[in-house]
Formats: C-alpha cells, structure tokens, sequence
C-alpha cells in the first residue's frame, strides 16, 4: 500500500527524519537492539537518496547489510541489497547496481518477501537497459508494472512503465529505419 502523505512529509521534513533516526539510534545501541540498529541504517541510506549523498547512502546500507547477516536475517538482508543497488544506481554504477538488484531480488523469491521483491523489480528492469539485451529489459519492466499491479502500488507501477514508453519509442524509432 503506498502511504504518500506520510512519504511527502518525510521528504518536506529530511533534517527532521535524521534527528529521529538519531535518537532511536542512541536508545537501540544502548540496548543493544541490533535489529532495530540495522532498520534504522537502512531507513538513513534511503534519506541520504534524495538528496544524492552516495556515499552516505552507500555506508549506510553497508552497515545495514552487515547487521542483516550477522543476525542472519533475509528481510534487512534483502533491503540493504536494494539500498545498495539504488546506490550503484545513483553513481552511475548500472552493471554494480543490477547485480545488487538482482541478489536483492533471488534473495527475496527464496524468502517469499514479495514486497520487496516487487519495489526492487522495476529498478532491475531499468538497471537492464544498460547490460542486457533490449528485449530482456522489456519484458523484466513488464513483468514489474503487472506485480506492482497486484500490489496496487502506484509508485511502483509508474517506476516500472517507463520501460513501456520506452518499449513504444524504440519500435517507433526502429520502425522509420
């Protein structure tokens, strides 16, 4: 379900954001809360992406990623990868970026963490117009907006169809050939 009231006030609000992030920080180091310290990684790198820090979003997720696996689970596992495939993303890194993506997503299928799965879907489809076949990235965007469909996530399916108008513009340009 896309909540984008909430998601707007976070983004009008980022200075905000981290100051929380920073107090729940403090209280799950001190309790040792090694759980809630990885989410709260994951949820800083994805601050750090509007505003195109890479190298703040990329440790961040890093650390989220080292947690995730030294508590051994797939979730935080599975959303630190896509953190980090946003990351590559971000810094141009398109073939970094998808095998990011794409351990995310074989991550998530064996775990059955669908929502996951389908939010990182889209990126893997875009991630493949620059190391793979054309058609391959086609059918990986397709494939995106009919789950994000299922999901009704307007966010994910709007990511996911600009593979389709891409899709429309490369048969119109192939077709004046």
């Amino acid at each position: 379900m896309d909540r984008p009231r909430f998601s707007q006030d976070v983004i009008d609000n980022l200075d905000g954001a981290f100051a929380d992030l920073e107090r729940a920080e403090a209280v799950a180091v001190r309790q040792q809360l090694t759980h809630e310290q990885a989410h709260i990684h994951f949820l800083r790198g994805n601050l750090y992406f509007p505003r195109g820090n890479v190298e703040g979003c990329l440790k961040e997720h890093s650390k989220s990623l080292g947690l995730a696996n030294q508590l051994g689970l797939a979730e935080l596992e599975a959303e630190a990868l896509g953190g980090l495939g946003d990351a590559e993303y971000m810094r141009g890194r398109m073939i970094s970026a998808h095998d990011r993506l794409r351990s995310c997503v074989e991550l998530c299928r064996r775990h059955g963490l669908g929502r996951i799965e389908v939010a990182n879907a889209a990126q893997i489809a875009h991630t493949m117009l620059y190391c793979c076949p054309q058609e391959q990235a086609l059918e990986a965007g397709h494939a995106a907006t009919q789950a994000a469909a299922i999901l009704s996530s307007s966010r994910l399916m709007m990511v996911s169809a600009t593979i389709s108008v891409l899709d429309e513009r490369w048969k119109k340009i192939n077709s004046l050939k």
